[in-house]
């Protein structure tokens, strides 16, 4: 409903003590703008519907309860005190500097609990992990019952990789040959990381040992990361080799893999 605006002119040190209703009073001073409102009493908050400003609005200091939009290209430096919380990715083309911990480390963490396959078969033998301690679904794709030596990232990036098996052999001398693969549009590739285990036989009571390497691999959304055990004839004899159950009494299936998104 249209209204009779009415200026009010005059001096006061600070706002004005009384307006009727519709009346504006202006500070020049401060820039403060006060207006009367229904009851006839002295009021400055204002709405808006849509403020367009050449510089700055105010310095922030004061603002309160306010969802900011920021869409676009914007250049220049922004400060911030407090939270920034964001509900998809934050993407930066330089680095991102801080003296905490930015945010969580994209991981898998997975074990196995099989200990009767034999991984020194002389065939390539997949290990399938059934345990997940760690699973950022996020990032990685794994199932326990389906394709369980499967690890599947679903974004591109830098990935590092490290592996830790751990078994037992009742064979005269076994060395099994464990290494990384990856499947990306469906060609299998090795990564380049080998990881060669210990002596080990059945003898003297050193029938276990371990293999342990990492590596980093840049991978597309959609491969597909695993390990391969096969018997290399020149480094033992192909005795079957299990996966330790509970070795040196840590209360769990020692072998892991672990990946990481770390770019």
């Amino acid at each position: 409903m249209a209204q009779t605006i009415i200026t009010k002119n005059g001096t006061l040190s600070t706002g004005p003590t009384s307006l009727t209703k519709g009346e504006l009073a202006l500070n020049t001073d401060s820039g403060s703008l006060y207006y009367g409102d229904t009851a006839g009493a002295v009021s400055n908050d204002f709405t808006f519907g849509e403020v367009t400003a050449s510089q700055f609005v105010g310095g922030g200091a004061g603002i309160t309860g306010v969802t900011a939009e920021w869409d676009g290209t914007h250049t220049g430096t922004a400060d911030f005190t407090g939270d920034i919380t964001a509900s998809g990715h934050i993407s930066a083309s330089g680095n991102v500097q801080s003296n905490y911990v930015i945010a969580k480390i994209p991981m898998i963490q997975l074990r196995t609990t099989d200990t009767t396959t034999d991984i020194n078969d002389g065939s390539n033998t997949n290990i399938e992990w059934d345990v997940q301690d760690i699973y950022d679904s996020d990032y990685f794709t794994h199932d326990t019952g389906t394709n369980p030596h499967y690890i599947e990232v679903t974004q591109d990036g830098r990935y590092e990789i490290y592996f830790n098996l751990v078994y037992t052999t009742s064979a005269v001398r076994t060395q099994p040959h464990i290494k990384p693969k990856k499947v990306s549009s469906g060609v299998h590739t090795y990564l380049p990381c080998t990881a060669n285990s210990g002596y080990a036989r059945w003898a003297s009571s050193a029938n276990s040992s371990t293999s342990a390497a990492s590596t980093v691999a840049e991978l597309l959304a959609g491969d597909k990361v695993f390990l391969t055990s096969k018997y290399k004839a020149s480094w033992g004899a192909t005795g079957t080799v299990n996966m330790a159950a509970d070795e040196g009494g840590v209360g769990m299936n020692p072998s892991t893999i672990i990946i990481k998104k770390i770019g």
